[in-house]
């Protein structure tokens, strides 16, 4: 039980040191979404259902990112499916991406904030 508990602090330690690990701006991040148009993309919008009912982007569907890992499973993903994240601000997709890639998807898009994933969205 002691060691489960540690680790589970490791890891939450690792993920939010890797909040800011990326320095990318938000064109950077755009340019490596994908782009091709018959690609099957998975639009995660990782905020409150509350922000998510206000307004989301496209056929996003919310799963909020602290429970990303369970809820994804559910939807039996390989892990190279592409999938975009998004949230707010893009502190939470960052979160979100970085949960993701710990228990092993490789094709993860963090457009960030809301209003960058509207943009690209928009403009695909």
């Amino acid at each position: 039980m002691r060691l489960k508990l540690i680790s589970c602090f490791v890891l939450a330690a690792a993920l939010i040191s890797c909040i800011g690990c990326d320095n990318a701006s938000n064109t950077d991040r755009l340019e490596r979404a994908p782009v091709a148009a018959n690609e099957k993309v998975l639009w995660l919008d990782v905020r409150t259902p509350a922000e998510f009912a206000e307004q989301t982007v496209g056929n996003s569907i919310n799963i909020p990112f602290d429970q990303i890992v369970g809820e994804l499973a559910q939807l039996k993903l390989q892990k190279n499916d592409s999938i975009i994240v998004f949230c707010r601000s893009g502190r939470r997709s960052g979160i979100a991406k970085a949960s993701l890639e710990a228990i092993g998807f490789t094709n993860i898009t963090d457009l960030g904030g809301f209003a960058d994933a509207q943009a690209y969205y928009e403009n695909r």
